[in-house]
Formats: structure tokens, C-alpha cells, sequence
């Protein structure tokens, strides 16, 4: 996971984005046929890194680790998740091929809206194998009973 789907899907969800300033509002995506090449590496190195996640006898980690935080499970108990439920694991990891796949084909043909919209499929899949096997107990906090507003934005005038 943290060698080749984090990173690899972190790059694919960062390619697109709008940034909102003072200045006016920015579309960043890929726009060079170098770009969109990088891009895709990082497809496919998702989209086989699937294939991994499907092995007989892969393990969660060749090092145990501790629980992250509240609700989460260590590497043991994780693995034993996983060993219960081996089916279940499989079936998230080809969900996960087949919305990459989706991006895949928003790469090949240049179409950031489309890509954001499958990296939206892809964060689905992950979060709902994340609540089964890595974090189903998970604590989340109360929102404030109060949020104060923001403040009002200021316009500057142009002259």
C-alpha cells in the first residue's frame, strides 16, 4: 500500500484541481502529452498493483505495526480480517481495478472532469475497504456545537 497504491493514487488525484484565490480561480490538469504519460504510469502501476493485493499468502506487512488511532487495528489483527475474509478483500481490490481503469481510460483520451469523477469511484472503494479491514471500529469526533461563520470575502476593485 504505502509503495505503490498511496503514491501511485495520490498522483493520479492530484493531477486535477481548481485553486481559488484573491487573484481568480486556476484550473490545474495534465496538458502536455508528457504529463498525461506520467500520469498513466501511475494507472498502471495501480492498476497492477491489484494483482498483488490479490495473492494467496500476501501478508499485511512483513513488520507488524501498531493501530493508527482510535478504531483502527494493528497488523495482526488485520491480517486476521483478511484471512476471514479473503473473498470480500478480492472483491474490493478488483472494484479498485475497475475504477482505475475508468481513470485509465479519462488519461487516454485527456479528459480531467472524467478523471475526477472516476478518482471519486476510487476513493468509494478505498474508504469501504478501509472501514471493513483497517479501521472498522473508527472514532469520529462530534462537530463543535457552534461554528462560527466566516468571515465576509473582500473584493477588490479593479480601476
Amino acid at each position: 500500500m504505502q509503495s505503490e497504491v498511496d503514491p501511485s493514487a495520490d498522483h493520479i488525484w492530484d493531477a486535477v484541481e481548481t485553486v481559488v484565490t484573491s487573484r481568480g480561480t486556476e484550473e490545474r490538469h495534465p496538458r502536455t502529452a508528457a504529463q498525461w504519460a506520467d500520469l498513466r504510469r501511475s494507472a498502471i502501476t495501480l492498476i497492477e498493483a491489484t494483482n498483488l493485493l490479490q495473492m494467496d499468502g500476501r501478508r499485511v506487512s512483513t513488520k507488524p505495526f501498531a493501530a493508527e488511532a482510535d478504531g483502527a487495528l494493528d497488523s495482526t489483527q488485520i491480517q486476521q480480517r483478511l484471512d476471514s475474509n479473503r473473498a470480500g478483500f478480492n472483491a474490493f481490490a478488483q472494484s479498485l481495478r475497475a475504477a482505475v481503469l475508468r481513470q485509465l481510460a479519462a488519461i487516454d483520451a485527456k479528459d480531467p472532469v472524467t478523471l475526477v469523477r472516476a478518482g471519486g469511484d476510487v476513493d468509494e472503494v478505498c474508504e469501504a475497504c478501509h472501514l471493513t479491514f483497517w479501521y472498522p471500529n473508527q472514532v469520529i469526533p462530534p462537530l463543535p456545537d457552534h461554528i462560527p461563520p466566516l468571515p465576509p470575502i473582500q473584493s477588490r476593485q479593479r480601476g
